[in-house]
């Protein structure tokens, strides 16, 4: 999908929801940058469909926290700042790790596999042949199935939305190679625990991945202010 341009949605699909999936993806992307407006009769256009899905697709993404309505601005992509971030990883770091714990805990073997497959691919990727939205694909492939493994839809509900917020503020994280090989142990951390089914160190592993991720994070602000300064 290229920023500017939306694929036509084929006549027999779910429409809200491919319009949500496109529309959802095109954001985290950053091909619809913070600030976009999101007009339903613009987007039913280059969507090809009618409105009304294109209307229940954009409330699903100012419920999932990816737009905002603004009166009579309409709909926007959402735009998030370092402190809007790190009020989202206080959330996340708590239910992270109770997603992590009770993954352990309730998996089952296929889940098991499955999430240590998609380990597999992450461990895969190098900064210098895979997209930026590889990583982050992957990455959000990864919590995904922990929170499914919990089987708790209030708490796969809730930590999705975070999730998909926090997302936004890291298209410059995953350009560091540093970043990705620590994110990558922390991953594995993670994944071993839950596979041995040990929810006490998969509690841990998991709340140290969110709370280094802030740290990281915190760390690259204070190199772009630097260099704006110098």
């Amino acid at each position: 999908m290229q920023h500017g341009s939306l694929h036509v949605i084929e006549a027999g699909d779910l429409l809200a929801d491919r319009a949500y999936t496109q529309l959802s993806t095109a954001i985290l992307r950053n091909e619809l940058p913070p600030g976009t407006s999101l007009s339903v009769p613009e987007l039913a256009r280059r969507l090809g469909i009618s409105r009304s899905p294109v209307r229940e697709a954009v409330q699903r993404l100012i419920w999932d926290g990816l737009a905002d309505y603004r009166g009579r601005r309409g709909t926007v992509v959402v735009d998030i700042d370092l402190s809007d971030f790190l009020r989202l990883l206080e959330v996340r770091e708590v239910l992270e790790a109770l997603a992590a714990r009770l993954a352990a805990e309730r998996g089952s073997d296929a889940q098991r596999d499955d999430l240590r497959q998609i380990h597999q691919e992450f461990e895969s990727l190098k900064s210098s042949d895979a997209s930026q939205w590889a990583f982050l694909e992957i990455d959000m492939r990864f919590h995904a199935a922990i929170r499914a493994m919990s089987h708790n839809q209030d708490l796969d509900t809730t930590l999705a939305r975070s999730q998909g917020r926090a997302h936004l503020s890291l298209n410059t994280l995953w350009r560091r190679e540093r970043n990705l090989r620590v994110t990558q142990r922390e991953h594995a951390a993670i994944c071993e625990a839950i596979v041995d089914g040990d929810t006490d160190r998969a509690e841990s592993a998991a709340r140290t991945h969110i709370a280094c991720l802030g740290q990281r994070v915190l760390a690259m602000w204070e190199d772009h202010d630097r260099a704006d300064a110098s």
